[in-house]
């Protein structure tokens, strides 16, 4: 798994927070104050520490969790357009 400690903070151009690529951070924004659940995406009956299905793909791919997540749900809706657009 990557050292997700080595990312090295991005610059935020103005033009980049005008064209909405990037949101304005919140108050609340902080990672220290965001709550998950402990048991994440564990399967049932695992123990709580036990990365789901979702969690152990992206380790083989070598990427995080939320980007793996991020791309399914992006094919998820250009299938649903693909389908759509057939007029089913």
């Amino acid at each position: 798994m990557r050292d997700v400690t080595a990312y090295r903070p991005v610059t935020i151009r103005p033009s980049m927070r005008m064209s909405g690529r990037v949101r304005p951070p919140r108050q609340n924004d902080s990672p220290h104050q965001v709550s998950h659940q402990a048991s994440g995406g564990s399967r049932e009956g695992a123990p709580a520490d036990t990365p789901g299905i979702a969690g152990e793909l992206a380790e083989k791919m070598g990427m995080h969790k939320t980007t793996l997540l991020e791309h399914i749900h992006k094919a998820e809706k250009r299938l649903i357009g693909h389908i759509l657009a057939q007029g089913a």
